[in-house]
């Protein structure tokens, strides 16, 4: 069975709470949004990938020792943008965060498959056409000079504003993807090294 994953940071309890309290001013959960809770985690993605099932055992064996040797990052949040779907908390690129991107990319490229679709991602509503085309181009479109950090705050609502703030996030995880490319409960997760 395939499965559609993404590799993140996970947010720790300050800017877990600004983003939980951001999200509950969008679009309400449902099919056309969501709310922060177990299943839907505030995170910033690092690569999400189609993969095997039967491979998670080795990706986390992978991200693992990865983890480990890892440096911790700074996330320096800018503001707030609104996409055509989503309003994002904006995160200025760092040498250590594309360094710990890059990282994580080049790790998952083995485990990568090419077929994916609705059915790959978590149960809930049905993910969308654009959710599978995000995670299918993933590599293509979003990674590498093309990373564009942020943390997905929700769907629609009114303009949003955030005072820039830092975060220390220090752990990484595996989660499985929802609709709109949400992140749900770890399914693995590591505290980064050094």
């Amino acid at each position: 069975m395939t499965v559609a994953i993404d590799v993140a940071l996970l947010l720790g309890t300050k800017a877990k709470a600004l983003a939980t309290s951001l999200n509950k001013r969008t679009v309400p959960a449902g099919p056309d949004g969501f709310r922060f809770d177990a299943h839907h985690l505030p995170h910033v993605t690092l690569g999400q990938h189609f993969v095997k099932e039967s491979a998670l055992d080795a990706i986390g064996a992978a991200l693992a020792a990865l983890a480990g040797t890892a440096s911790k990052v700074a996330l320096h949040v800018t503001g707030i943008e609104r996409g055509r779907t989503a309003q994002v908390l904006t995160i200025a690129s760092t040498a250590p965060l594309d360094a710990l991107h890059t990282a994580v990319m080049e790790v998952m490229h083995p485990f990568e498959v090419n077929e994916g679709d609705a059915a790959a991602f978590a149960t809930g509503p049905a993910a969308r056409p654009a959710d599978v085309a995000w995670v299918r181009d993933f590599r293509t479109a979003a990674a590498y000079e093309r990373f564009h950090p942020h943390i997905t705050i929700g769907i629609g609502g009114p303009p949003l504003a955030a005072v820039p703030f830092r975060a220390h996030p220090d752990r990484m995880g595996v989660c499985r993807l929802g609709r709109f490319c949400t992140c749900g409960k770890p399914i693995a997760a590591w505290t980064l090294g050094t």
